[in-house]
């Protein structure tokens, strides 16, 4: 039950936690939303904490898959959503 309860959390953190900064980030591209103090400061939260999870994962493994799964499609929507509101 240990390691699989840590994998578990590390899981969602990685590919849950940076959706409501995506959201938050992509309403405030398209001008639907203009966000709060409040918001950057919980969906930052958030983020760091994938950014934390992605870095200590690369740097125990560079070829772990959730990094790069993880990597290549936040990048994607990143790119995207930059493409759409240029």
């Amino acid at each position: 039950m240990g390691i699989d309860f840590i994998l578990s959390y590390k899981t969602i953190i990685l590919y849950l936690f940076p959706i409501p900064a995506i959201i938050d980030w992509g309403l405030h591209r398209f001008k639907i939303y203009d966000g709060s103090n409040l918001s950057r400061i919980f969906t930052g939260f958030l983020i760091g904490l994938t950014f934390a999870t992605l870095l200590y994962t690369f740097i125990k493994n560079a070829f772990d898959i959730n990094f790069w799964i993880v990597s290549i499609i936040y990048t994607v929507i990143v790119a995207i959503i930059f493409k759409i509101t240029k």
